[in-house]
């Protein structure tokens, strides 16, 4: 058991006011340790959602980048067909449409970048343009030189 003049002399004003004020600094440093690791974590989620969605728009980008590059084919099978003068391009051309209609619904339903979509819709329409020319001008034009 301490003796009495140690209880004094931790009862001392002069102590105690040190004390305290180790005890309010430690505090001090702890909440501010609390308020920096709580506010960094949120910032951390944040960056993360805002490079989720930027995943998310690049692959919808390099979809319809890849839709784009479909459609360069499609339009290269037509001109085949038109230096060739014969038929061999056309199942080509046909499978070219096929997959160009088939990767478009699968870009669509990716999520992000919703202004890929007036894109996707742009290179179909371009897309069905360019097979109406291929079934009403260079097909029968073909056939009629074979």
């Amino acid at each position: 058991m301490p003796s009495p003049d140690a209880w004094s002399s931790f009862l001392h004003p002069v102590r105690r006011s040190i004390a305290w004020r180790l005890a309010l600094g430690l505090g001090a440093v702890v909440l501010t340790m609390g308020t920096v690791s709580t506010l960094s974590t949120v910032r951390f989620a944040e960056m993360a959602d805002r490079i989720n969605s930027a995943e998310q728009d690049e692959c919808k980008a390099r979809g319809v980048a890849q839709l784009a590059g479909v459609l360069r084919d499609q339009s290269a099978y037509v001109k085949r067909t038109l230096i060739t003068e014969n038929l061999s391009h056309e199942e080509g051309f046909r499978e070219a449409t096929r997959e160009l209609r088939a990767r478009a619904e699968l870009v669509r339903v990716l999520p992000g970048l919703p202004a890929a979509e007036q894109s996707i819709d742009d290179i179909l329409a371009a897309s069905e343009e360019i097979e109406r020319l291929f079934e009403t001008r260079v097909l029968p034009l073909v056939r009629a030189r074979d």
